[in-house]
């Protein structure tokens, strides 16, 4: 294995002879996915293609500053089978990871923590780790023999928290290690090969090493502010994903998970959750932790596009400091709504129009609308009305109803927690946008709002997007801008932007065009 970052190195690869190509970019910027000699490049470096004068055969002079090196897929496929053989455990057994907490059980639902833990176990834990840190040794020991017949029972493995000699003593399925703890080598000596064992890592280099000297699997956290252990910083999610691709073994996120952030775990690629509260402190812990799982088997199910998504954007993001999100179409599908908004008020009143009545309102404004409703139809109401109740419908559906499209929330907490600036920069009213934005849970991700309104000019001119960089203190190339309208990203473009399409159907007609003048083009689906 080469390591996973080089810095740098210059490669001459015979094109037809080395190498089976599968992406590169333009050059002299070099984004390469190919085969080199039995080994999977995924590269970005600078590059340069020259014509070899006496075999005629193209080559190429890659120096490589950033990318991984994977084995090719029959390597691979050979180390897993091998690594898969060794384990002693699966993801799939670590979707769940009950943490123990006995000051945090609800004693008039749950007599002893034993019943707390049967509970979390019929709601679908996977594994549970006993964690006493106020217990007598001999206390300790006498529950640790009691959950063991519980979890034998169900066919859970049964984790001791830091102490190896009491997971021996009382026939645990591992232990785990925090890093001031013993030694990975020295509780496999005590407790034998067939124990699973797990390690906290806080860093890639804590991973590794916990993977080469024996680990199952690992927990890294806290990745939310937790209220277990004081004086603990977030681990970042990006320094998680990096824990995540370093090693073979599986990764749970640990600290401070609840059904409220695990969402935001999508696109980390850990293989499950380690809980605490969000199991033991719930008056009804099977309920608690049924949805738990299925919130996890969502993440999980979520991360593989997510992932894919990220990859695609990571070069369009290096040396940047901020993003820029528009609002209708980009973040939330908001467009049905308005091209509904005509139709379904006049059917109020047992109006139904046809479609060039549709075509004819599709291009006003609310105002225009009103007035031209009023114009065409017998409604008992003046032009100021139906314009009040136009707004009312619509504030009504940005309240309540409209939808963030998918992966939207992923995307904007991503950036976030990786340290970029979050901007929005809408056409629309700026309090239509705080309404979604508190409702799904993103306003505290969000560093500024800018309106047209605000900006004095519509998104043809690039007005409103510079003073969203005013606000974040960025220049515009420190910038990505994400959008769906072609008007918007001409004039993105022309200020010298770098430009994300998003697709919406209302600018499906344009998409070609979109797709030529921008940067690159996602679909959220």
């Amino acid at each position: 294995m080469v390591p996973d970052v080089l810095y740098p190195l210059r490669l001459r690869v015979d094109w037809q002879k080395d190498i089976r190509l599968r992406r590169v970019s333009a050059m002299p910027k070099v984004i390469l996915v190919a085969h080199f000699r039995q080994v999977l490049i995924s590269a970005e470096g600078v590059g340069q293609s020259t014509m070899d004068g006496r075999s005629g055969k193209r080559q190429i002079f890659i120096t490589i500053f950033t990318g991984k090196w994977r084995e090719s897929k029959r390597e691979k496929s050979g180390k897993n089978l091998e690594i898969k053989q060794k384990m002693k455990i699966n993801k799939e057994q670590l979707q769940v990871y009950a943490v123990t907490d006995r000051k945090s059980v609800n004693n008039k639902r749950y007599a002893t923590l034993i019943d707390a833990v049967e509970a979390a176990i019929k709601g679908g834990a996977t594994i549970v780790q006993l964690r006493e840190k106020e217990l007598s040794e001999d206390a300790f020991l006498a529950e640790a023999k009691e959950i063991k017949k519980l979890t034998q029972r169900y066919g859970v493995p049964l984790i001791i928290n830091d102490n190896v000699a009491l997971a021996k003593a009382c026939q645990a399925d591992g232990v785990h290690l925090g890093q001031g703890d013993m030694q990975v080598e020295e509780a496999r000596a005590i407790l034998g090969d067939a124990a699973i064992i797990g390690v906290s890592a806080h860093n890639v280099e804590e991973a590794l090493l916990a993977e080469k000297q024996g680990a199952d699997y690992l927990g890294s956290g806290s990745v939310f502010v937790t209220t277990t252990k004081q004086d603990v910083t977030a681990l970042p999610l990006k320094t998680l994903r990096e824990i995540c691709h370093a090693v073979q073994i599986p990764v749970v996120a640990i600290g401070g998970v609840s059904a409220e952030n695990i969402d935001q775990l999508v696109g980390c690629d850990v293989a499950g959750v380690a809980v605490v509260s969000a199991i033991f402190a719930q008056d009804e812990i099977e309920t608690a932790t049924k949805k738990l799982m299925a919130q996890v088997k969502d993440m999980l199910a979520k991360t593989e596009t997510f992932d894919a998504l990220y990859q695609k954007l990571m070069p369009l993001l290096q040396g940047k400091k901020g993003v820029l999100f528009d609002m209708d179409g980009t973040l939330i599908d908001s467009m049905p709504m308005w091209r509904t908004l005509d139709v379904e008020y006049i059917g109020r009143y047992g109006i139904h129009p046809d479609m060039e009545f549709h075509h004819q309102v599709a291009t006003m404004t609310l105002i225009q609308a009103a007035n031209f409703i009023k114009e065409q139809f017998d409604i008992p109401k003046t032009s100021e009305e139906i314009f009040n109740d136009f707004q009312n419908m619509v504030i009504e559906e940005y309240r309540n109803t409209i939808p963030l499209k998918p992966y939207a929330r992923e995307l904007v907490k991503w950036m976030k927690r990786d340290g970029y600036k979050v901007a929005v920069a809408t056409a629309n009213e700026i309090h239509l946008s705080e309404m979604v934005l508190e409702r799904t849970g993103l306003m505290a991700d969000v560093d500024t709002i800018v309106s047209c309104t605000m900006a004095g000019a519509s998104k043809e001119s690039p007005a409103v997007y510079e003073l969203a960089c005013a606000n974040m203190r960025i220049t515009p190339v420190e910038c990505v801008i994400f959008e769906d309208s072609l008007r918007a990203m001409y004039t993105a473009k022309k200020a010298g932007f770098v430009t994300v399409a998003v697709y919406d159907d209302v600018a499906k007609d344009s998409w070609e065009e979109i797709c030529r003048i921008t940067d690159e083009q996602v679909v959220l689906e």
